[in-house]
């Protein structure tokens, strides 16, 4: 094998597969890159078994071959190469490079012993909207989980085919994240087509491919593929079944509040310096106009801030008083003298009072891009949907309290 390429095309092909080459795995061959020339040109590629990106990189092909190296290593030689161009040549099981005055020479291993790039029916690929692709997965990303027993957790599920739209949920059973977005794909709600999609390769398809190229995607096989002039992108889906989200989905609510978001955001970043740093537990107390919210730990201190509210529908107050029925038949039957046990704060007798995770609230309002976001509230100990400011909304969110 030889070839002459461009080392900043070579370092940008070898700089796109280091997210999945060599991560957490024990089997030393997945910590290589497979280098092939063809007289269309050359190929990088590499595979984790779940995920495999394979790129493109123009070069001028005097001998066709194909050579495994390791892929950091190889990575490390072509950020240092010091001149534009790079003759790349096999020698046996050795791969040299040179450049300028610069030389080098790594070991390398037979092409035959790599993993194959997974097959796929190009049939299946269809033209996506990338930005609005994009867009959907970056608003359920945080609600994912990385290592979860529970499969299905580990990732976002794509629902292809329904009438309204692609269907983007995610959840971590603390929250749920849920979009339906328009990416380009024609459904009719006959067939729809499940995809628990794992969390890295959400990220990988995130970082890799960019808004203003033009994007493929398609189902085949138990796998998602996405692919452009330049990349190839080909992930295992998660092999479960996602729970029932619209279960979980209120169909109504007591009352609703409408904040600015830019103001809430600030005053959770304030309070949370005095909460725990483990469990971000924040108190919130609502009261029709204001929502006070609190940060406390017993080794650090409190913090105190609110935020002006706008409240619609009448359910506050009937909930504030069922929680103060609650709080005082709990003292009493805990022997507690009468009123004691109305509220866990002093001087919010006559607010609702809620913990949330203050870490997973914040992740929720980055995801909405509207200046106000609107809170729907049915029971303390029910979860809150958060949405956007808009008449008709197609994302939401669901929070669930902390118990105490």
């Amino acid at each position: 094998m030889k070839f002459v390429t461009r080392a900043a095309d070579l370092l940008r092909g070898l700089q796109d597969i280091q997210g999945i080459a060599g991560q957490r795995s024990i089997n030393p061959m997945l910590s290589e890159t497979l280098l092939e020339a063809t007289d269309k040109g050359i190929t990088v590629y590499s595979t984790d078994l779940s995920v495999s990106i394979q790129e493109v990189v123009n070069a001028d092909v005097s001998n066709e071959g194909a050579i495994v190296v390791h892929a950091k290593r190889l990575f490390e030689i072509a950020r240092q190469l010091p001149a534009e161009a790079v003759t790349v040549e096999t020698e046996g099981n050795w791969l040299k490079l040179d450049s300028g005055r610069a030389h080098f020479k790594i070991v390398g291993l037979p092409a035959e012993e790599f993993p194959p790039m997974p097959e796929y029916d190009g049939a299946c690929l269809f033209d996506v909207n990338f930005a609005v692709l994009k867009s959907a997965f970056g608003k359920i990303f945080a609600s994912m989980c990385e290592n979860d027993a529970r499969k299905y957790l580990n990732g976002g599920l794509m629902e292809l085919g329904a009438s309204e739209g692609t269907v983007f949920v995610s959840t971590d059973s603390h929250r749920l994240s849920h979009i339906v977005a328009d990416i380009g794909h024609k459904g009719t709600g006959d067939e729809v087509i499940p995809a628990i999609i794992p969390k890295n390769s959400i990220n990988e398809l995130m970082r890799l491919f960019t808004d203003s190229q033009a994007v493929q995607m398609g189902i085949d096989r138990h796998r998602l593929i996405l692919k452009n002039d330049r990349i190839t992108l080909v992930s295992a889906l998660i092999d479960s079944d996602f729970p029932d989200y619209k279960a979980v989905i209120p169909k109504s609510s007591s009352f609703k509040l409408k904040l600015n978001k830019v103001e809430l955001l600030s005053v959770l970043k304030r309070v949370s310096v005095c909460s725990d740093s483990k469990t971000h537990r924040i108190g919130f107390f609502l009261k029709e106009g204001l929502m006070t919210l609190i940060g406390e730990d017993p080794e650090i201190g409190e913090a105190v801030d609110s935020v002006q509210t706008e409240l619609e529908g009448a359910g506050l107050a009937d909930l504030i008083a069922k929680q103060q029925k609650e709080r005082e038949a709990a003292a009493e039957s805990a022997g507690q003298e009468p009123g004691l046990g109305v509220s866990t704060r002093p001087g919010f007798e006559d607010h609702l009072e809620i913990d949330y995770n203050a870490a997973y609230l914040e992740d929720i309002l980055k995801t909405i891009e509207t200046d106000n976001a609107i809170f729907e509230f049915t029971e303390p100990t029910s979860g809150c949907v958060i949405k956007p400011d808009e008449e008709e909304t197609s994302q939401l969110c669901i929070l669930m309290p902390m118990g105490r």
